[in-house]
């Protein structure tokens, strides 16, 4: 029997390191080909197969829209989880996204709950113009006390998951998460009735979302372009 849709990229690692023979289905890994999760998309490895939700190639994107809403950026910081191997290729994207902008960029890593606190008041302390929230599960299990440390210290911050526009967040960007779980349970569906992973390949997302927290940029004194408000899936009022 495969095993339930796996999210986050270290829960991926961890499903293929127990075992070679369950059939395992990424519900959503943010990159497999960079992290060394699989080498090849269109025939992945052994028992694995799923979906990816880009989120390498979205941190640029992030960037770019933080720029958009705040034209006076120039120090962005980046919160990410040192453990995770996404956060570690994400954080060298971010930095050559940042030189194209004229941006600088510092990071703030940690490795369990326990150095959120620790992590937040460092990057309070820094008061960038920005703060970037890197794709990992560890992190968005403290979306909230995240989420509050941003609006209490009135820093603008950009994340990955819907999850952290519900906790508070200001705005979000990224893949559509509840889509990709619906394809990937096509996927379970299609193994549990004789189809092998390695004949299944491994899709990218193709829906993404920008969800936008007025409540939260009020807080933060941000008046947004009408051309981010145009584009925005949902606003939070």
């Amino acid at each position: 029997m495969p095993r339930l849709p796996v999210w986050g990229t270290p829960a991926a690692f961890a499903a293929k390191n127990a075992t070679s023979k369950i059939p395992i289905v990424l519900g959503t890994v943010g990159d497999v080909i960079n992290t060394g999760l699989v080498s090849d998309l269109a025939h992945p490895d052994g028992n694995i197969t799923g979906f990816v939700t880009l989120n390498v190639e979205l941190e640029e994107k992030r960037l770019e829209l933080l720029k958009e809403v705040i034209p006076r950026l120039s120090r962005v910081a980046v919160l990410g989880n040192r453990t995770n191997p996404l956060n570690r290729i994400n954080f060298e994207t971010v930095r050559h996204a940042a030189e194209k902008l004229s941006l600088s960029v510092d990071v703030f890593e940690v490795q369990n709950s326990q150095e959120i606190e620790g992590a937040l008041l460092a990057i309070a302390d820094a008061h960038p113009d920005a703060v970037i929230i890197a794709s990992d599960t560890l992190l968005l299990s403290e979306r909230h006390r995240i989420a509050d440390s941003m609006s209490k210290n009135g820093i603008p911050a950009i994340y990955p998951f819907r999850e952290y526009a519900e906790a508070g967040g200001f705005i979000i960007y990224g893949a559509n998460i509840s889509n990709l779980f619906e394809r990937s349970a096509d996927y379970v569906h299609r193994i549990l009735n004789g189809e092998s992973p390695r004949n299944l390949p491994i899709q990218q997302a193709t829906a993404f979302e920008i969800i936008i927290n007025l409540k939260a940029a009020a807080k933060l004194g941000l008046a947004l372009p009408p051309t981010v408000l145009a584009r925005a899936d949902e606003v939070i009022e």
